[in-house]
């Protein structure tokens, strides 16, 4: 064996590892998938010219050299769609000829190997074999030089003119290599045997040297421009977030599914996209690197959903800019429960409102009061003067409904007084400790309080039983009466009659709520059970609050469903046991779900 023959020999060796680790980088991005077949290419390339100059046999020799032409037919389709996708430019033209050039370059396979077109014979060297061209490589050649060229000019117009300076280093390298390698590979491999001068070839080691290049890359920068996907993309894959790498003018480089999702696109449209123009802040406060900014990104549809923007420049081991990483997290969610939280601050507030008001009316009921029973005193003492004096006579029917008119004032203002008690002991806080409470008189309460604003839509029928009391505090058991009330009275036409009954069951208090005819709109009580995110917050803070306030107290809230659409509301808490020595209940005899415990 010739010594010539370790040139291809080790040309394949290096070739071979260096398409692996290019696609071990990241083996579903499109570039390193390019990058690999070009570079495996010439590993196929140098492999068949070690068995060409091996072997003894010329027409064996002959096969070999057309099976060699599977690692550069390709050459110039490879090199133009390869710098294509590192740009992530449109060129519409140029995307449009890659299926013809491809297969073109099939097409010339196939005639290497069936015809003696492009190879028409092996001549024997010194060293093993060389070949002689047949009419066709003229035209060949120009097809493969013409599609390294036109990609070296995409490289030249758009990597040396754009992107971080790490980026344009190895562009410049790469372009030069690149040339060199054609220059040297075409006189080599091409001019010189078409001139019939023999000499050892040398392309495959030229085409070798690229990875030399793509190894400074790695060494020099901690990444290659022909292998720059290095994310982890098993792990973004499972994230929520959407996470993007984008390129210094702003087109997304690779993303993960997360951010497809949230933008309503699939994951293999979004390379080349422009991420930031579709979010709501300037490109310029995305880009000096930012910290959960909030802003509105446009899905595909239109629609604009709330957003956190995270960015983060990633630099090469130099400090240059290379590249922005963006994270964007879904805040529909969160929106949600801000509103709900400053509706709540909000009536919280107005309860607080609502106590003042109360206490302010409260005193000048008092003493109006007061002094209407003064004056009902004083005329009783006048109208029995006049009697004495013989003047009652003439003045008894005027006494008697001055009398009556006292009594029917001081009915009304006790109402009101009562009415304000019940507001304020609503707006009361509700830490304080639980104790025995007659449920009767909260429903009582809480029925006077929501009287003014059923009584022009609903008729409300009161039946009470007999029922011990329950361990509650008693604001927090108002408040889920009250909830019941306006809820149903929500759920119920005009003109409908509301019955609300309390019972007893072995050691449980019920109350449940009713209406006659077509009875409560059990979807309409369900909906304000659990409201969504675009349930109005006022209804998210009754019966759903209510709930939750009934199983703090051991008990049950539910909607039972009747036989048609109706339904009735039902709340079970559990009675009070009796207790002589007077030690509050601790509640220990109850579950850890806060349900009553019948078992």
């Amino acid at each position: 064996m010739h010594p010539y023959v370790l040139v291809p020999l080790l040309s394949c060796i290096a070739s071979t590892g260096l398409a692996s680790s290019i696609l071990a980088r990241d083996p579903r991005q499109s570039a390193n998938q390019k990058a690999a077949l070009l570079i495996g290419g010439a590993a196929w390339w140098a492999f068949c010219e070690v068995l060409w100059n091996t072997t003894s046999d010329p027409a064996v020799a002959l096969r070999w050299i057309a099976a060699s032409t599977l690692g550069f037919c390709a050459l110039g389709p490879l090199c133009l769609n390869l710098f294509l996708d590192l740009e992530s430019a449109p060129a519409p033209r140029l995307r449009r000829a890659l299926p013809f050039l491809y297969a073109t370059s099939v097409a010339w396979f196939g005639l290497a190997l069936t015809t003696h077109w492009l190879h028409a014979e092996a001549v024997r060297t010194p060293w093993g074999f060389d070949y002689r061209f047949g009419p066709l490589y003229p035209v060949f050649y120009v097809f493969t030089v013409a599609g390294i060229l036109t990609a070296l000019g995409v490289a030249w117009t758009g990597l040396l003119s754009a992107g971080p300076k790490s980026e344009r280093t190895q562009a410049r390298a790469l372009i030069v290599a690149m040339v060199a390698c054609l220059v040297v590979a075409s006189i080599s491999d091409g001019l010189l045997p078409f001139l019939e001068i023999r000499m050892p070839h040398v392309g495959t080691a030229a085409l070798a040297s690229l990875g030399a290049v793509i190894a400074w890359g790695f060494r020099r920068f901690g990444y290659s421009l022909l292998a720059p996907g290095t994310f982890a993309r098993e792990i973004l894959q499972t994230l929520p977030d959407g996470v993007a790498l984008l390129r210094m003018d702003g087109r997304i480089r690779t993303a993960n599914g997360g951010l497809a999702r949230l933008l309503g696109l699939g994951t293999e449209t979004l390379a080349g996209k422009r991420l930031l123009e579709r979010l709501s802040v300037p490109a310029s406060r995305i880009f000096d690197e930012v910290t959960e900014l909030e802003c509105l990104a446009g899905q595909r549809d239109g629609q604009r959903i709330p957003v956190s923007v995270s960015s983060t420049l990633l630099r090469d081991k130099e400090g240059s800019a290379i590249g922005l990483v963006v994270v964007l997290r879904d805040l529909r969610e969160v929106v949600a429960l801000r509103t709900r939280l400053v509706s709540s601050a909000r009536l919280a507030a107005v309860g607080e409102l609502a106590a003042g008001v109360a206490h302010e009316i409260n005193n000048p009921l008092t003493y109006v009061r007061t002094n209407l029973g003064l004056l009902r005193g004083h005329w009783v003492a006048v109208a029995q003067e006049l009697e004495k004096a013989g003047a009652a006579e003439r003045l008894a029917a005027v006494a008697a409904e001055a009398e009556e008119l006292f009594d029917e004032t001081l009915e009304g203002v006790d109402r009101a007084a009562s009415f304000v008690r019940d507001v304020k002991s609503f707006s009361a806080s509700s830490t304080a400790p639980r104790d025995r409470v007659n449920v009767n008189a909260l429903l009582e309460s809480a029925l006077r309080v929501t009287a003014p604003s059923l009584r022009e839509r609903v008729r409300v029928v009161c039946t009470h039983e007999e029922v011990p009391q329950v361990l509650a505090s008693e604001a927090e058991l108002k408040q889920v009466f009250l909830a019941m009330l306006l809820g149903a009275g929500q759920s119920l036409g005009d003109a409908a009659t509301l019955r609300v009954r309390t019972g007893c069951e072995p050691g449980i208090v019920t109350v449940s709520l009713e209406a006659d005819g077509e009875g409560l709109s059990a979807s309409s009580l369900e909906a304000l059970l659990q409201p969504g995110p675009g349930a109005v917050p006022d209804d998210a803070s009754g019966l759903a609050v209510a709930r939750q306030l009934t199983r703090e107290h051991g008990g049950v809230f539910e909607i039972v469903r009747g036989p048609d659409a109706g339904a009735r509301l039902v709340v079970r808490l559990p009675a009070a046991p009796r207790d002589p020595a007077g030690t509050p209940w601790d509640g220990s005899s109850w579950d850890d779900e806060g349900a009553l415990d019948v078992g």
